[in-house]
């Protein structure tokens, strides 16, 4: 469980965490180690320990961090603009907030397939992550629906990420699935909202080829 922060433990998870996570797309997650993050970000054990106990814990709060980041960098909406629009923005503002640690999520995504108690213990945080994404892209559907709309939202994003995690530093293939994916899942948002088929390309540019229409399991 992430920890309550104060201004300067916020300060300390930031510094923790781009230092581990360049350690981590350097020498792998098997070779990370708290001592060594510490060492690279310049902070003292103690420091660590306000914001996290162990290695999975400091996971979770850099999915705190990450989640931080990619809300605050989330433009306010446009007057008119849709669903799509604002699910795509928030989701490509989480993927540039990771892209300096391609490397990283790389080992961690091979990692984490092997490891199913680290991946149960992470879920909390990934199902925090999605429903952030959701939140802040303001296209949270009401009541009942929550839950379904967020379970089939995560399964998009593990879809789009596993294109992310192949992708160069353009994004474009990212963008493109990303875009496909949003176009045939428009039934997950409020229709209050939705986004027409032929609606513009979204704030971070057209995806290329266009994109299809129907929902793929």
């Amino acid at each position: 469980m992430t920890r309550a922060w104060t201004e300067d433990g916020r300060a300390a998870a930031e510094r923790l965490v781009d230092a581990g996570f360049a350690l981590i797309g350097a020498e792998g997650w098997r070779a990370f180690s708290l001592r060594r993050a510490a060492d690279e970000a310049g902070l003292a054990l103690g420091d660590v320990y306000a914001v996290c106990a162990d290695r999975a814990e400091f996971l979770e709060a850099a999915a705190h961090v990450f989640d931080a980041r990619s809300v605050a960098a989330l433009p306010a909406p446009a007057p008119g603009e849709g669903a799509h629009d604002r699910a795509f923005d928030a989701v490509m503002g989480r993927f540039d907030a990771m892209a300096p640690f391609r490397p990283a999520f790389q080992s961690l995504n091979k990692e984490l397939r092997r490891d199913p108690l680290l991946s149960a213990r992470l879920a909390p945080a990934f199902r925090r992550a999605m429903a952030w994404t959701l939140e802040a892209a303001g296209v949270t559907a009401p009541g009942w629906r929550r839950p379904a709309q967020l379970r089939i939202f995560a399964l998009l994003w593990l879809q789009v990420f596993a294109v992310w995690l192949k992708d160069d530093a353009s994004q474009a293939l990212t963008m493109a699935e990303l875009d496909k994916r949003l176009r045939r899942a428009r039934f997950l948002f409020p229709k209050t909202t939705a986004q027409p088929a032929d609606a513009p390309a979204p704030a971070h540019g057209p995806a290329p080829n266009g994109a299809a229409t129907g929902f793929e399991g």
